[in-house]
């Protein structure tokens, strides 16, 4: 017996102690992505249900999780990892009732990262974004420093650059896919565990979230990957209802291929969902 919507609002507004418990367990066991995972999909659950107070908790400390691990991934010098962690800190600001942090500290250290690798474009658009004018001067100094530096190298990779400009291209494209792999394969990892244990919704919510993320970016490749990934687990669920909204955010190519592929199964669960109500 599924419980009412009054219920599962009560429900849903007596639990996020417990999911802030538990994203500060998990948190010390490092496991950064589970949690940031975890609150994603709690916020998006909130904002559905139109639970305000409770998502002002929890996307504070989303936002709490994303600053450790912007400063985790400034440690390891993944400075594009980080990168992408910060955009995520900045669209929680944006969005959401969020307490702005100071978080220059941390951004200092990943413009320095930039400029040690003549990321020049990343560098400056992170400089903007410090809120010490005595920093960002500071930066913006050492960012034309490095460049004097560094002018005939430039010139010279520039030159590189346009000989070589579809092969960059290419090899950044191949970069940034890799990032998004490995992100996905976690997320996807994540999932399985759940669906291990039948807990299909959690699992469809955590991949959408992803999938949602992705066309925030204008990623529709890997948006319809996760998509794809997303309407496996409603089918294996059944759970129908959600199944079909997420089908039309699909591309129209990969509409068709999903439904060519998957109409036999498609056919078989709602055969079972009949059976079941007989």
């Amino acid at each position: 017996i599924r419980p009412s919507h009054e219920k599962t609002l009560l429900i849903l507004s007596e639990i996020p102690q417990k999911i802030i418990a538990m994203a500060d367990f998990l948190i010390k066991e490092k496991k950064y992505l589970a949690v940031r995972a975890q609150l994603y999909s709690a916020v998006s659950e909130y904002q559905q249900e139109g639970l305000f107070d409770e998502l002002e908790k929890v996307t504070a400390k989303l936002t709490e999780v994303l600053i450790t691990l912007l400063k985790q991934q400034v440690k390891e010098e993944k400075r594009f990892f980080a990168k992408q962690t910060y955009d995520e800190i900045e669209n929680l600001w944006a969005t959401y009732n969020v307490k702005k942090s100071n978080v220059d500290a941390q951004l200092e250290k990943l413009i320095k990262l930039f400029l040690d690798n003549l990321d020049f474009g990343n560098a400056t658009i992170l400089t903007n974004k410090l809120n010490s004018l005595s920093v960002k001067k500071k930066l913006t100094k050492l960012s034309s420093k490095v460049e004097d530096e560094n002018k005939e190298l430039i010139k010279k990779e520039i030159e590189e650059n346009i000989e070589k400009g579809v092969e960059i291209l290419n090899g950044f494209i191949k970069k940034e896919l890799e990032i998004f792999t490995e992100i996905n394969t976690l997320i996807i990892q994540e999932a399985n565990l759940l669906i291990e244990n039948n807990d299909y919704p959690k699992a469809a919510n955590l991949v959408k979230t992803q999938a949602d993320f992705f066309k925030r970016i204008a990623r529709e490749d890997i948006q319809n990957q996760m998509l794809k990934k997303n309407l496996d687990i409603l089918l294996i669920g059944k759970i129908f209802n959600q199944f079909f909204k997420v089908y039309e955010e699909l591309s129209k190519k990969t509409k068709k291929e999903y439904l060519k592929n998957k109409l036999a199964i498609i056919i078989e669960k709602l055969n079972e969902i009949v059976k079941e109500r007989d």
